[in-house]
């Protein structure tokens, strides 16, 4: 699949309606005013306060509360119940799900520097990242921890100007399979292979996983602000995309 070329439409959550075949993505700025950032932490659960109470910087505590209040907000429009009344279970692996009883809305949350990125949908499991392109990485020592031979070896072959966008192409792919897949990175980074090359569509190229199939996966490079890479990946086909950034103006 290639790049979602679509600007991301500006819209209030209330306003959105999840219909079947569709995939909704939200891109959320976490820099948000004191005032906005005390009602955001409002809905957050004792649990996820305390999860924020645990970050040393402010400036982290903050992005945690805001990213997941948003989290609650998105998903109560889509469950049509209030934020504080949703409920989580974790499964196996800490990916969290809405308990049983509930609208099954399937849902993805990846944070990073100061933008947040969210998925949401009936269709299936599904999972996101976005990745802020910082500098100073070792992009080839990195890679040989964490990105297969096939990848190591498509790296290598970019001509040095396309190397950090191919690192965080493969970056921010591999980081949506595994996270639609629900295990985290106990799934093994170097069992599957994902593109890489700026001239290649966003793809799962092979699974060496004996019951994943990688043709039955659609993965998506969205289109993600300057300086940073997106990425979308669901074990289906002829989904609908549709892009939203969220509107702090309303909350």
């Amino acid at each position: 699949m290639t790049e979602v070329d679509s600007t991301w439409q500006p819209a209030h959550p209330v306003d959105i309606a999840l219909e079947a075949g569709e995939v909704h993505l939200w891109l959320a700025d976490l820099e948000v005013p004191s005032t906005l950032l005390s009602r955001l932490a409002a809905y957050l659960s004792p649990e996820e306060s305390a999860r924020a109470a645990r970050f040393y910087f402010a400036r982290d505590r903050d992005h945690f509360t805001v990213a997941h209040a948003l989290l609650r907000l998105l998903l109560a429009a889509y469950c049509q119940t209030a934020p504080e009344a949703l409920r989580f279970v974790l499964n196996a692996y800490g990916k969290p799900a809405l308990e049983a009883g509930q609208p099954q809305v399937h849902f993805n949350l990846s944070h990073s520097h100061h933008l947040a990125l969210y998925a949401f949908t009936h269709v299936c499991e599904l999972g996101v990242d976005i990745e802020y392109m910082r500098g100073g990485i070792e992009h080839t020592e990195l890679a040989a921890h964490v990105f297969s031979p096939r990848e190591r070896a498509a790296l290598d072959a970019l001509p040095a100007e396309l190397k950090e966008t191919g690192f965080f192409n493969a970056w921010t792919r591999k980081e949506a399979y595994i996270k639609a897949r629900g295990m985290g990175i106990s799934l093994g980074l170097d069992r599957f292979d994902v593109s890489l090359s700026p001239d290649e569509p966003a793809a799962l190229v092979e699974t060496r996983e004996e019951d994943q199939i990688a043709s039955a996966w659609s993965m998506y490079a969205l289109h993600a602000p300057s300086g940073y890479k997106a990425a979308l990946a669901l074990p289906a086909h002829g989904v609908s995309l549709r892009c939203w950034r969220w509107d702090q103006v309303v909350v």
